[in-house]
């Protein structure tokens, strides 16, 4: 494995009984990169994401990060070693407020140099953070989830359709603050279905269909493969 590479997904295979959810998967994801994962549904892309944040355990194949095994670890003892995650439909805690869920992440965080204050701030959700989390929109809850998995302090961000459900304007705040995470340092593996988000946030994409991976490279050029053009329209 390359030195420069963060997390290496090898030969990857998921079943689910006679399902076969990932067939085969591999992928590197190096320092620094921003690497999207596209797909049509049931492709695998979610799927993929659960088995390296620990919510999976692989049929086999390996998952490492940073050079360790991971795959088959709990999602706690992923994130202990720098790997968090958003999820498509975010599930804070309803009941408490925006500032007491970022409080409860970091209290489980064994490496946080981040402080609540600051990651609302970052967030811009810093004024309604006395307000219950079930009061906020659709935006405004997948950034406190991308708050609570930044409260972690992660190397590495699994998202999972953040820009999913979003108007044009928040998914223009959503993909600042990703590139602004990135800029710090922050590795991530980007699952998307809107091209023009995952155009703005990543650098090469991964498409893809019946879980295998059936195109690397730019996203202009994945629109020109006679494969992805199949997947998405059929021939």
């Amino acid at each position: 494995m390359s030195s420069d590479v963060m997390l290496q997904v090898a030969a990857v295979e998921k079943s689910f009984g006679g399902f076969q959810a990932l067939r085969g998967v591999s992928l590197d994801v190096a320092q620094g990169q921003a690497l999207g994962l596209v797909g049509p549904n049931g492709s695998g892309k979610t799927t993929l994401i659960n088995v390296i944040s620990g919510i999976y355990r692989p049929s086999a194949g390996h998952v490492r990060f940073l050079g360790r095994q991971i795959g088959g670890l709990t999602s706690d003892r992923v994130s202990h070693l720098g790997i968090n995650r958003t999820f498509q439909v975010p599930k804070p805690f309803g009941s408490l407020t925006v500032r007491q869920n970022v409080d409860v992440a970091l209290s489980h965080s064994r490496r946080s140099r981040r402080k609540a204050e600051d990651i609302l701030a970052f967030l811009d959700l810093a004024a309604m953070q006395d307000r219950e989390a079930s009061s906020l929109n659709t935006a405004q809850q997948k950034l406190l989830d991308l708050g609570r998995a930044l409260a972690t302090d992660p190397r590495m961000l699994l998202v999972d359709e953040l820009g999913a459900g979003l108007s044009p304007a928040d998914l223009d705040i959503v993909a600042a603050k990703l590139n602004a995470l990135r800029q710090e340092g922050i590795t991530m593996l980007v699952v998307e279905h809107l091209l023009g988000f995952l155009a703005k946030v990543t650098d090469d994409v991964i498409v893809m269909n019946a879980g295998q991976e059936i195109f690397y490279g730019k996203l202009e050029a994945a629109a020109e493969d006679p494969k992805v053009v199949e997947v998405f329209l059929g021939g």
